[in-house]
């Protein structure tokens, strides 16, 4: 039945795939872009960096502001930039991914310990999604 299913949305993308080139401009483009994008592990370092992104988002305040909140701010800044880096890395640098990915783990489980949870636990998960993603 899953063989089945996985056969049908396999041939629905192919129709669809033409179609879309049809009506959307510059398909010759797009066809690059997609085939750039598969050659790297692109959605793990979406991944990172959205969870880079939520941990420097939540503590985001004025400078005062956050040396009196203390330490849990700053890490989680400094983490974040670890994660946006890392993700950065998976898109634009493929042949390093291991070494970064073990890199973006270990920031993502810091993260837990040093913020606030890992930013409620949503960027330590997205983190740790992103870094096992381009580990495997």
């Amino acid at each position: 039945m899953l063989t089945f299913v996985l056969g049908f949305l396999a041939e629905l993308a192919k129709e669809t795939g033409s179609w879309l080139d049809r009506i959307l401009p510059a398909p010759g483009v797009r066809r690059a872009l997609r085939c750039w994008r598969r050659s790297r592990p692109f959605w793990a370092g979406l991944w990172a960096v959205a969870g880079g992104l939520e941990l420097i988002a939540l503590p985001l305040a004025p400078l005062p502001l956050m040396l009196k909140v203390g330490i849990g701010a700053m890490s989680a800044i400094g983490v974040g930039l670890v994660l946006i880096a890392g993700g950065l890395f998976f898109v634009f640098a493929p042949a390093q991914r291991m070494f970064v990915s073990v890199v973006t783990a270990i920031a993502s489980l810091v993260s837990l310990a040093t913020t606030n949870l890992g930013g409620f636990g949503i960027g330590c998960g997205l983190g740790l999604l992103g870094s096992s993603m381009a580990f495997g």
